[in-house]
């Protein structure tokens, strides 16, 4: 699938503004990017434009509007999405994915 350079950057920026990263598992061994939206057709085009993702509804209650949120945590998918979207973060984005990715536990990182 080739890529759209302008929607891999506007995925970049919402992800920079709606996304996160985190560890999780034993030991926080797995690197886990999410983004949660109200507006499925914004999760939906973000997901398209890495080309890969779930996404899972979300509903917190009564009073609350449903969520949208795509998730990757195969090792590999959140290494290609990083990649993907690094060119477009800020200092403090890039650092945090650099902090999740370099912590010990997957054994696919020590190759």
């Amino acid at each position: 699938m080739p890529w759209n350079t302008r929607e891999l950057a506007w995925a970049a920026g919402l992800f920079e503004g709606e996304g996160w990263i985190t560890s999780g598992g034993i030991g926080g061994a797995k690197c886990i990017l999410g983004l949660s939206m109200t507006d499925e057709d914004a999760v939906q085009r973000f997901r398209d434009a890495l080309g890969f993702g779930s996404i899972y509804l979300v509903d917190k209650g009564p009073g609350c509007k449903v969520q949208y949120r795509w998730v990757v945590q195969s090792f590999e998918k959140v290494q290609a999405a990083l990649a993907m979207m690094w060119f477009g973060w800020g200092q403090r984005r890039r650092a945090r994915a650099a902090e999740v990715l370099a912590i010990p536990g997957d054994p696919r990182r020590r190759r």
